[in-house]
């Protein structure tokens, strides 16, 4: 097994981590709103989960055959980057600054 497979097993086993503990403190979230700060930091770690995981699709397993993908899996690509990192940062943002 290449080192590109593990990285991917690896990120495959970290991104439903956050997305599980999510979903269960939005469903608490229904009976106790302290829970949903906890949510939305939940959601906030599953959106920087992705974004790196999208880095390294991009940098690592496609390299420079980025010109040779077709233009909507790049469109697709660079949509997935930009929700999840703006998701991130306005996360950020708001919790320790504003």
């Amino acid at each position: 097994m290449n080192k590109s497979s593990k990285v991917l097993r690896g990120f495959g086993i970290v991104l439903p981590i956050p997305l599980v503990s999510t979903v269960v403190f939005f469903l608490l979230a229904q009976s106790d709103p302290c829970y949903i700060d906890k949510a939305m930091w939940s959601l906030g770690i599953f959106s920087l989960v992705v974004v790196c995981f999208t880095m390294y699709f991009k940098e690592v397993v496609i390299k420079g055959n980025w010109s040779n993908i077709p233009f909507f899996f790049r469109f697709v690509w660079w949509l997935i980057f930009m929700m999840n990192s703006f998701n991130f940062i306005y996360l950020f943002m708001t919790t320790f600054i504003f």
